[in-house]
């Protein structure tokens, strides 16, 4: 997991100056693991991280000095006015009629920059064209996109080359991360 994290922080990277001063918000920050690399790459940077869990909270709290952590669900909770912000693995924890909101939510103050990380292979998951689409919807364009499980490279073209062969792809996940970035008006 945190190998993911850091191809995560380096995808960031690409398009964030490491003396961004700006603002940061996490959305399902759990423990605090991303949360920590977050501040650890971005040490200017004012970081807001929420997770609907008090308990993995307490525990963020503790591994993470400097954060603004607030308690709340990706359906409820208010965004902090900021440029950059990061769903990474919580969408596809929403029940699928839930996640048009929970997106429209991350968008709510128009971010400029929008990552999120999902599980994007099998039906229980978000796939890859619903996400693009529903961003699209909501003002947003996909400027990078890139798959955080390498394992699952080849499996992932296989399911989609020969589908008659592969019929079940709820046996794998592959994980990707997205760019998207409000369209100029």
């Amino acid at each position: 997991m945190i190998a993911r994290l850091r191809r995560s922080i380096d995808f960031v990277r690409c398009f964030v100056p490491r003396d961004y001063v700006g603002v940061m918000w996490e959305v399902g920050c759990f423990q605090g693991q991303f949360t920590r690399l977050l501040r650890e790459y971005f040490p200017q940077a004012h970081i807001v991280a929420d997770d609907i869990s008090d308990a993995a909270l307490a525990i963020a709290r503790r591994n993470v000095l400097d954060i603004e952590f607030r308690q709340g669900d990706l359906l409820t909770i208010r965004p902090p006015k900021g440029d950059v912000v990061f769903a990474l693995e919580c969408i596809y924890y929403l029940e699928p009629e839930e996640r048009v909101a929970g997106l429209e939510n991350l968008t709510r103050l128009c971010p400029r920059h929008l990552v999120i990380s999902a599980n994007i292979t099998g039906g229980q998951y978000v796939t890859d064209t619903w996400l693009k689409d529903e961003m699209r919807k909501l003002g947003y364009v996909l400027q990078d996109r890139r798959t955080l499980n390498f394992k699952f490279r080849l499996l992932n073209l296989l399911s989609y080359l020969l589908p008659v062969v592969l019929t079940s792809r709820v046996a794998f996940a592959n994980q990707a991360i997205y760019l998207f970035t409000r369209k100029s008006t």
